[in-house]
This record gives structure tokens, sequence and C-alpha cells, in this order.
């Protein structure tokens, strides 16, 4: 109405409130809006400073779909109010304007995008890059495809393909794909060893690859998850590959018998390294009454940390008779082998040697 009523100041002003209110992409897409009102409203050179003010405005909008969404309005209102060709006037404010806003973008590119997209593993982009061999790297292909990244900054296949294309201008094709295909084998390689479907298949997986285990990217791939719990027990196991067989390994895994002994074995040692990544690849011996909270108190002791004498009450409350006296010989030998553990020892050996109230099972797996 304001409009209507020949208030151009104030509806310009409306304009301004209502944008100020909004996150950047949206306050773009009003200001878009606005051009146009200008336009029709014989305020060309409003509607050129407008389309410049949006473009400024969508390039501050840190939200990639809000700011892809903006970049298109804008793109569009450029092609309706300052078509190419047009006066010195718009030859000039086209030339202000950021490449997305103006720059064409052949139907030929927005083709090959949307058949990169279609492209599921590495061995079809492999086919794909090298098709394309004649026209990566050119820079009116590179041009273009920095206007369409600009213009979806939220399409991831979009944003690989750019990786990809920039990777080969610096690396050379060949260079690029072999890189690619050696990281895709390898977590092929990868994949197939952490979803076996038994631990029997696991030990002859990893037993049948041993690259696997000697490739520092399985190490890497698989630390760089620890809230995962099948990557934390894989890392484990492969950790303890270092100082056992892999069968070695494996028993500990399976047999909790076997990863009770091992880990003990650790405490007498001093191992608080071996201590975690026994717990992490056997997590059954944490689920043992006396064994889990017994190797937490352990394990705190050793690396100057935790709740020591939580987990060491908890261990004696659960602990029988047998379990208790072998779990303090091996703290004595700990605290006689390594004497900077000595005093934390003497403090919870008192503990752990209290008669309790009543007495306990065997929780080892031993037979008693």
């Amino acid at each position: 109405r304001q409009s209507e009523a020949g208030l151009r100041a104030d509806a310009l002003a409306g304009f301004a409130d209502a944008a100020r209110n909004l996150p950047a992409g949206p306050a773009a897409e009003l200001t878009v809006r606005r051009a146009f009102w200008q336009s029709a409203h014989d305020s060309p050179d409003g509607a050129r400073a407008d389309l410049q003010l949006a473009a400024r405005l969508s390039d501050e909008e840190q939200q990639p779909a809000a700011a892809g969404r903006a970049r298109r309005a804008i793109r569009d209102a450029v092609g309706e109010l300052l078509p190419p060709g047009g006066s010195a006037a718009v030859d000039d404010a086209r030339a202000q304007l950021p490449d997305w806003a103006t720059h064409p973008v052949p139907d030929t590119l927005i083709a090959l995008v949307n058949q990169w997209s279609q492209t599921a593993a590495w061995p079809e982009q492999e086919e794909f890059l090298r098709q394309q061999t004649p026209t990566v790297g050119d820079p009116a292909q590179m041009r273009a495809v920095a206007v369409l990244r600009a213009l979806y900054p939220d399409h991831a296949a979009l944003a690989n393909l750019e990786g990809f294309l920039h990777e080969i201008q610096e690396n050379g094709l060949d260079a690029t794909l072999a890189s690619h295909r050696s990281a895709w084998e390898f977590q092929q390689l990868l994949q197939g060893w952490i979803t076996t479907p038994t631990w029997e298949a696991s030990r002859r997986y990893l037993t049948n690859h041993p690259e696997l285990a000697a490739d520092p990217r399985t190490t890497a791939v698989l630390a760089s998850a620890p809230q995962d719990p099948t990557a934390a027990q894989h890392l484990a196991i492969l950790n303890l590959t270092a100082t056992r067989s892999v069968d070695d390994v494996y028993d500990a895994v399976t047999d909790p018998a076997v990863a009770h002994d091992e880990a003990m074995a650790a405490v007498s040692a001093g191992d608080a390294t071996t201590v975690a990544n026994l717990l992490l690849a056997a997590p059954a011996l944490a689920r043992l009454a006396f064994t889990g909270p017994f190797l937490a108190a352990a394990y705190g002791l050793l690396i100057g940390g935790g709740d020591v004498p939580r987990f060491i009450e908890a261990a004696a409350a659960a602990g029988n008779a047998v379990q208790r006296v072998a779990a303090a010989a091996r703290l004595r030998r700990l605290a006689r082998t390594h004497p900077q553990h000595a005093d934390a020892v003497s403090r919870i050996l008192p503990i752990l040697e209290a008669e309790p109230a009543t007495e306990a099972g065997d929780d080892t797996g031993h037979a008693q």
C-alpha cells in the first residue's frame, strides 16, 4: 500500500527494517525483492545497488544452504534486471558483482555434475575422471565449476568433484587417480576386517592380510573414531599384535580367562598401555565382578588418575579370598619392580586385604 501511495522513502525503510532482523541469507533474498521493487518504480540505480548489497549479504551467510539459496535468487535477478549487453551502467554494475552472479555455466557442465553425482564408489569415479581427461583442468571449466560451487555450497558431490579437479591440476591425472585408488583399496581392506561376522573370521582375515597391521593408515583411521566402540576395539587388537601373535591376541579377545591372565601380568609389569588395550579388546573383562573394578583401579594407579579407592573397594567387595590374595600379590610385585608406585600400592592394599562380610565367587573363568 505504501508503494501504491508513492511513499517511496517509507517503503524502502520498511524493506530495510525487515531485513535488519533477519540472518544474512534471508536478508539478501529480501534485498533482491527490494531490487525488483526499485526497478518497477523507475529506480534502476537503486535496483543495481540493492543487488550488490544482496551479494555482499549472501557472502556473509554462514549456513551453506541459506547462502546458496540467496545467491541463486540474486543470479536470477541479475539475469532479469541486468542482462548482458545492456547499457554502460548495466555493464559496470555486472562487473562489480561476484563471478557467481554473472558468469555463464554451460549446460554440458551441469550435465557432467549430475552424472558425477550418480557415481557411487571410487571405481566409477575413476572411470568418470578418465573420460573427462580432455577438459580436466581447463581454466574455463574450473571457473564455471567455482560458480556452481558458490551457488550450491551445500552440494557434497559438487564439492568433491571440485576437490578432485584442483588436485588433478596440481598433481596430474595419473598421480591423483593412483593416490585415491590406493586409499579406496585400503578402505575396502579395512572394512573387510572390521565387518567380519565372527571373531574366528576376524582372526583369519588379519592373519591373511598382515599388510593391514603394517599400514600406518590403519591405526590413524581407527584412532580417529575414539567414540566408536568397534573402532576402539579393533585399534586395541591392532596395538596388542605389536607385541603378541595374532593368535595370542584373539585368544584374549575370545576367552575371558586368557584376557584376565594377560591383564594381571600387565599390572605386575606396570604396563598401563597393555591393561588399557586388553580392556578395550576384550570388553568382557570390565564386566567381571572382581576383575573389572580391580583393573580399573590398577590402571588408574599406573597412570596416576581415576578414582582408585572407589574401584578397589568395589573389587574387594566382589572378590573371593583367592582373588584378593592373588591381586594383592600382583600389586606387591608391582611395588617392588616399580618403586614409583609403592606409596599408591601401600594405600590400597589394606582395602583389598580386609575381610569382607560375605565371600564372593570366582569371575575369571578359571577352575577353583
